[in-house]
């Protein structure tokens, strides 16, 4: 019956360093078997460059978003022979020029949008030049466009802000009654 050269039966224990039939002993054939693989683990270990290329950095940017809250209101008016303005602030605070009074029966504010995106991230707002609203045959031009944030702002620790958006009315003189609607355009940007 052959003999296996990696058996260990009929040595003694506690005596290391025992040579089986090929002359090297098993602990130092097996260490130096491990160096090698260590070696293979680590390529740079021992040499003045490293092999590997430099970190790359990937990040992922969420696209910026706005979303509507609450429409432009101007609230109810009462016009007479002369022109005059009706102005809402970013903050929802109403005042008149001229010839026009301010009504208290229907509802006034700012509008109000939701900047989303990337957390802590900062900004642009670009507001619309000009825009009329019409009822009907007749219209009336809104511009002087203003925002709070004012131009620029940050996206908060989660990822957003409020924008609120104010603008001045202007109102003809004997201007028509009625329900006067329209649209504006703003946009945000990554600064």
């Amino acid at each position: 019956m052959e003999r296996n050269p990696w058996a260990t039966e009929g040595r003694r224990p506690g005596r290391p360093g025992r040579r089986d039939r090929r002359g090297a002993t098993l602990p130092r054939a097996l260490a130096l078997l491990t160096a090698a693989g260590v070696t293979m683990l680590w390529p740079g270990t021992g040499q003045s460059r490293n092999p590997w290329p430099q970190p790359m950095r990937v990040s992922n940017i969420l696209p910026i978003t706005l979303g509507k809250g609450t429409d432009l209101r101007f609230g109810e008016l009462f016009v007479g022979g002369s022109p005059g303005t009706c102005v809402v602030s970013p903050l929802g605070v109403r005042s008149s020029t001229g010839g026009v009074g301010l009504g208290g029966t229907y509802s006034t504010g700012a509008a109000t949008f939701t900047v989303g995106g990337d957390p802590l991230a900062a900004f642009s707002v670009t507001l619309p030049g000009a825009t009329t609203m019409t009822s009907g045959v007749d219209g009336m031009t809104v511009n002087g466009f203003t925002s709070d944030p004012d131009g620029a702002g940050q996206l908060d620790a989660v990822g957003i802000q409020t924008l609120t958006i104010g603008a001045t009315l202007n109102v003809g003189a004997n201007q028509a009654p009625g329900d006067y609607s329209g649209s504006f355009s703003v946009t945000v940007s990554y600064n």
